[in-house]
């Protein structure tokens, strides 16, 4: 018998130690060491109340004892020093299994040898680890004896994701939740996406091959939604563990919304007085798509050709049709318009002038020089080109021309002005008789030439307010001098937090005006800017003449 120190020590529990000696604890405070010669050595817990009860001996080769006074759990080094952490219960027992401490008590309680401590709501009033590696308890109360399954379990935040129906060329993200819902480590042994290839695991994916959740520990599955064709796409991703269940499946699904089909008009030819040849170009962008000219003697046009298919591939489709019953000697003005399930898209306006009526043989003589220039083909009222063309006839066959305020000089049908400056013109064109002599009658052609991109300008300060009813309010200002002041400048804005666009708005301000830009973010991309958040205004812009610009600008946008 070895007598301790102190009459008061109160020793409670004794276990072999790593080192080869005894360890035994002292409710009085302290952990005793004897050694089998009979040599005693005591370490006093330093935190206050202390009562250590239960030791063991844990899986990193410490000593690991219960603190019911103090409620922790504590470790003690072979060479005597003393690591407590607090617990959410008071413990009582203490015992080793699947890798971990264990204690028992109102809960029972999981100790890493690192130190987490993660408490279960079952009440042990003693434990043990048994020989099927779970854990093993009573329960004086209930006059039982329980056991505690020490095992991964794994749940999956939801089990399918649907994408919605973003743009064609657009991306929608999702990101779904693995949790270790168990009492043990749950392993992952790989994460794989099958199905459509519009799919994709994002850069936020972290459960991936070799992945270890601690019990409670999650990992994301980020996926991303990045449809090229229109249509519905499905996929699947499949989760393999070592937990019941395994393997895990989430259902993917979404629908790739096709883009509208351009419609580029082409040349328009008069064949005969009252026939013509129309042409264009259109691309159906992966919808099925119907294609049909409107024409008319004004861009209201009121007479349409009949519709054609031309299939649903991507890329230009050549599109043509002839009309008749037209009027000899008239300016007619055609476009190209397409139509699928993305939308209805309008090619810009061409015109094109018929063929004189087959004159009848000349019987008069050529009439004075007072008569005046007939203009049969006049330039188009807005071009982006520099160079213009006009064709006319002179009563007596000759003519002088004249461009704005410039000289008069002989010119002859058709006649071509190059390098043009941009702005407004006019061009005049009066008959000169066998003599030399003007006519006093003069022809005029007015039109615009306009070879410059438009102009814009972002009015929002560099901050802007995205209001609650998440509709972001922009001002795009055309340049007074678009059009030499009479022209427009119509296009769209998007919103763009890095690849993804946030929202998109149309507009249309005249020369010198401002528009109001309304931008709407669904929820979604209202979470995603949080607080705040730097983003890309992106704008694509034409004008009258079909000039186009693109350009970019930075702002903050804050959330109200």
């Amino acid at each position: 018998m070895y007598t301790l120190a102190s009459a008061a020590s109160d020793p409670a529990e004794i276990v072999l130690g790593p080192d080869g000696n005894l360890w035994f604890t002292e409710r009085a405070g302290r952990i005793g060491r004897i050694t089998p010669a009979g040599v005693i050595t005591e370490f006093a817990v330093p935190t206050a109340g202390a009562q250590p009860t239960d030791i063991t001996v844990g899986p990193d080769g410490h000593l690991w004892f219960t603190d019911p006074g103090a409620q922790r759990v504590g470790r003690i080094t072979t060479s005597g020093v003393i690591t407590e952490l607090a617990v959410p219960t008071v413990p009582k027992d203490i015992t080793v299994a699947a890798g971990h401490l264990w204690y028992g008590g109102s809960a029972v309680g999981r100790v890493t040898t690192s130190g987490v401590v993660t408490s279960f709501p079952v009440q042990a009033d003693g434990l043990a680890r048994g020989p099927d590696d779970h854990l093993w308890f009573t329960r004086t109360a209930a006059n039982a004896v329980g056991r505690m399954l020490i095992e991964p379990a794994a749940t999956l935040s939801a089990t399918s994701a649907a994408f919605g129906t973003p743009l064609v060329g657009t991306t929608s993200d999702r990101t779904l939740t693995l949790e270790n819902t168990g009492t043990a480590e749950l392993t992952v042994s790989s994460v794989s996406l099958t199905g459509a290839t519009a799919f994709s695991l994002a850069a936020g994916t972290t459960c991936a091959a070799a992945t270890v959740l601690a019990p409670g520990g999650t990992c994301d599955v980020a996926l991303t939604f990045a449809p090229t064709l229109p249509g519905g796409h499905a996929g699947t991703v499949t989760i393999a563990d070592d937990a019941g269940g395994a393997p895990r499946t989430i259902a993917l699904s979404g629908t790739g919304t096709p883009l509208p089909p351009t419609a580029a008009t082409g040349a328009a030819s008069a064949t005969a007085p009252t026939t013509a040849t129309f042409s264009g170009l259109a691309d159906p962008n992966h919808a099925p798509t119907e294609a049909w000219f409107e024409y008319g003697t004004t861009t209201a046009y009121g007479t349409a050709t009949a519709r054609q298919g031309i299939g649903a591939g991507a890329g230009g489709v050549p599109v043509s049709a002839r009309v008749g019953d037209l009027a000899p000697a008239t300016t007619y003005h055609v476009r190209l318009v397409t139509q699928s399930a993305g939308g209805t898209t309008r090619g810009s306006d061409v015109t094109f002038t018929t063929a004189d009526a087959p004159p009848t043989p000349p019987v008069d003589p050529p009439p004075p020089a007072s008569a005046p220039v007939t203009i049969t083909s006049a330039p188009s009222p807005i071009s982006a080109a520099r160079s213009v063309t006009i064709a006319f006839t002179s009563p007596t066959g000759a003519a002088q021309c004249r461009l704005d305020r410039g000289p008069w000089i002989a010119c002859a049908s058709p006649y071509t002005l190059n390098g043009l400056l941009a702005g407004n013109h006019v061009l005049t064109v009066r008959a000169i008789d066998a003599s030399g002599a003007p006519s006093a009658q003069l022809t005029e052609a007015r039109f615009q030439t306009n070879p410059n991109a438009p102009a814009i300008r972002l009015r929002d300060p560099s901050t802007v307010t995205v209001p609650a009813s998440g509709v972001v309010p922009l001002h795009v200002r055309c340049s007074t001098k678009e059009g030499a002041g009479q022209g427009a400048c119509t296009g769209t804005a998007s919103l763009r937090l890095g690849r993804s666009i946030l929202g998109r708005g149309a507009f249309r301000a005249a020369a010198g005006a401002t528009a109001r830009v309304p931008v709407k973010l669904s929820a979604k991309a209202v979470r995603r800017l949080g607080r705040q958040a730097r983003v890309t205004v992106a704008f694509d812009v034409r004008d009258l003449a079909g000039n186009r610009r693109t350009a970019t600008a930075s702002r903050v946008l804050r959330r109200r």
